[in-house]
């Protein structure tokens, strides 16, 4: 759970409990995930159109055994509780709790790297930024890549201590430079324009204190 949380791409995640398409065993299984005194619905995805109970009449049999068994009142319009039901490749998953993933784009699919200069937090969260986007990234400056480990799928991010930004860009074979400077800061970005490196500014549109909101969200 801890690990999905993480991943660029991912929408939301649900735990979920794997049951054959049997529909009396969906709506056993349903009625132990639901709480006593709550008004709820049930929402069912049908992927897989072998099944031969189309979406609502599983929603209507599965309330219908709800209802009976708990005494709950179905609510369609924000319910106290919910169970979702997906029906794919042959199998049922009901779940009662979905958790938002972080979106973006997978890290690394966007074919493309980008060196971002981090000297600081701030240099952080701007490659993090960039990482959501789908770039690869490397890292120059003080800031060691550990943070930020977590976040790249596995890859390995490289660092560069003691380079100049420009250096490690050619080393690397970069697309782009990000840059960490907020919206009181632009004018430090321009020396670096036109140098033969697109440049990225993710922060511009931050103030110092939204930064560090962001930030204590993300490292």
């Amino acid at each position: 759970m801890d690990k999905l949380s993480k991943v660029f791409g991912v929408s939301s995640y649900s735990p979920a409990v794997e049951l054959d398409l049997n529909i009396d065993k969906i709506a056993e299984e349903a009625v132990k995930l639901c709480e006593p005194g709550k008004t709820f619905a049930v929402r069912t995805q049908r992927l897989d159109k072998t099944f031969n109970l189309t979406s609502q009449q599983v929603n209507e049999l599965v309330g219908e055994r709800i209802v009976k068994e708990l005494g709950l009142k179905v609510r369609l319009k924000n319910p106290e509780q919910q169970v979702g039901i997906e029906i794919f490749k042959g199998k049922a998953y009901l779940f009662s709790e979905t958790f938002k993933g972080p979106g973006g784009l997978p890290y690394g699919t966007a074919g493309a790297k980008a060196v971002a200069l981090a000297e600081d937090d701030f240099g952080l969260l701007a490659a993090w930024m960039v990482m959501r986007r789908g770039l690869e990234i490397s890292l120059v400056g003080k800031e060691r890549p550990s943070m930020l480990k977590k976040w790249a799928s596995g890859k390995k991010i490289n660092w560069y201590p003691d380079k100049e930004l420009f250096e490690a860009a050619e080393l690397e074979k970069a697309l782009a430079l990000i840059l960490p400077y907020m919206k009181t800061e632009l004018e430090e970005s321009f020396k670096y324009f036109g140098k033969g490196f697109p440049v990225f500014v993710p922060l511009s549109g931050f103030n110092r204190t939204e930064a560090e909101e962001r930030m204590q969200k993300v490292l």
